[in-house]
């Protein structure tokens, strides 16, 4: 991808006119789901015990398992994260979200005065914790690094947090027991309409952020997809989601007014009552799921590949090639799993869809990692880590 010329000259590596051949480097993924299945249910086990004080450590253990077992060129990725100064992260933001969550009960102004703290803070918490994240994750001994600056971070962040400020603080006026729906619902539903109708330029903006400030030494990359591309993406998949609701209602009416037409239509109660409804059920489940599978898989499949192949600098830049077929035939793989296994199946689901989203992905260089690897050793990395832990420890898995 082609940068703007202040991150040509950081990067530092290729002469203006020159054009390399480029190699292709694929990422690997060695996790086992037997293997995460261990971790997860110790994990889960002392989450419960410790009523969630355990989450830090949990995290931690989760992450250095990921990146141990993403691979390039041979040498995984590791991460650093002290769980104690995560901890002290999570406290900090359990507990805005527990003052939150009292002053709503207290009274609607409460509500809306939580809110509006929320939003005037988010931008800064997730800005130390893209921070967090990067400068404690390394490749080959060479810390990662994030470069925006907080300021970004509330313009970037600032009309997502202005937006949930509205739905969050019109929804505290919100009254469920009244007859009929007032002022306070009538703003909350406009609030919420509003969200949906910008979602994909505030997911835009986010992305851009963060999108554009991924450091590796003194490279830095840059993020070059158009709003258009996001809109598009979200209309698609919105209107596959709504195929699916029409098709549901359809089958609904099919199924009934079939019922309705059968010579002997046995009374409520009865056996052949009770399988009208049971196979009724089974095909709207059916229907429902085919068009949730294929709506969240075209969803995630096409944002994933139009912002990973976006990513990038004149030295280095990704490509993501997920397929749409695979990605949804694992995603009702696991879906069907899940429901069987009530739930046990999910490390080997989350393992396996890690591997295909992250295979899918492909590192392209003009320049071979070696060369890169000794021209940007530097201190920036762990300048940075030891920052962003030392003041906050905040990870929120971004």
């Amino acid at each position: 991808m082609s940068t703007t010329p202040s991150s040509s000259s950081a990067s530092g590596l290729l002469p203006e006119r020159a054009v390399p051949s480029v190699q292709v480097i694929p990422l690997r993924f060695t996790g086992s789901g037997s293997e995460y299945f261990r971790i997860w249910i110790v994990n889960s086990l002392l989450l419960v015990l410790t009523l969630g004080l355990y989450m830090p450590w949990a995290r931690v253990r989760k992450l250095r398992y990921v990146y141990g077992n993403t691979v390039v060129q041979g040498v995984p990725l590791d991460f650093h994260g002290d769980p104690r100064k995560m901890f002290r992260g999570h406290a900090y933001i359990s507990v805005l979200f527990m003052v939150y969550l009292l002053a709503t009960n207290a009274s609607p102004v409460a509500g809306l005065i939580a809110a509006l703290i929320l939003a005037a803070l988010w931008p800064w918490l997730i800005h130390l914790s893209l921070r967090f994240r990067l400068a404690h994750t390394s490749w080959r001994g060479l810390r990662f690094a994030f470069t925006g600056q907080t300021r970004d971070a509330y313009v970037a962040f600032g009309p997502s947090a202005v937006v949930g400020a509205l739905v969050l603080g019109s929804g505290a006026f919100v009254n469920p027991e009244a007859d009929a729906p007032g002022l306070a619902d009538m703003v909350n539903s406009a609030a919420v309409l509003v969200a949906v109708l910008l979602a994909p330029w505030l997911w835009h903006r986010i992305k851009t952020y963060q999108q554009s400030h991924l450091a590796y030494g003194r490279l830095v990359t840059r993020f070059k997809a158009p709003l258009r591309s996001f809109y598009g993406v979200v209309l698609k998949a919105g209107g596959l989601m709504l195929l699916g609701v029409a098709l549901v209602g359809l089958a609904v009416f099919v199924e009934l007014g079939w019922a309705r037409g059968a010579p002997a239509m046995p009374s409520p109660g009865e056996m052949g009552s009770v399988l009208v409804f049971a196979r009724l059920a089974l095909v709207v489940f059916l229907v429902y799921l085919l068009f949730y599978v294929l709506a969240t898989s075209y969803f995630r499949c096409q944002m994933q590949n139009l912002v990973w192949t976006n990513t990038g600098n004149r030295s280095i830049r990704f490509k993501s090639r997920l397929q749409l077929p695979a990605l949804a035939a694992l995603t009702a793989k696991n879906t069907l799993l899940l429901a069987l296994t009530l739930g046990l199946y999910w490390p080997f689901a989350f393992i396996a869809m890690t591997r295909l989203r992250l295979e899918a992905v492909h590192l392209h260089t003009r320049v071979p990692l070696d060369a890169l690897l000794a021209h940007n050793q530097g201190p920036v990395g762990e300048t940075a880590g030891d920052a962003a832990g030392d003041i906050f420890g905040a990870d929120l898995g971004l």
